[in-house]
């Protein structure tokens, strides 16, 4: 969300550092986000359907399970 100041600093220091953007690109992986800035039901209930109830959230999904990530990624 726009005004999450933990999801920008993840973004910024992790998730688009120049390692994972390389390592999603290499192994094909598919990234997605919701973002739930303007509060969408849709995402709310994503978030919901992993176990989550605010933001930041993440999660990696594979074919066999399911990651729940920290709030604060290093």
């Amino acid at each position: 969300a726009e005004w999450c100041i933990t999801c920008k600093a993840n973004e910024k220091l992790v998730i688009n550092s120049s390692g994972v953007v390389k390592a999603i690109k290499e192994k094909g992986i598919v990234a997605v986000k919701g973002d739930w800035t303007t509060g969408d039901p849709i995402v709310g209930e994503a978030l919901a359907s992993y176990g989550g109830n605010g933001v930041p959230f993440y999660v990696v999904l594979s074919k066999n399970r399911e990651i729940v990530l920290p709030t604060l990624l290093t």
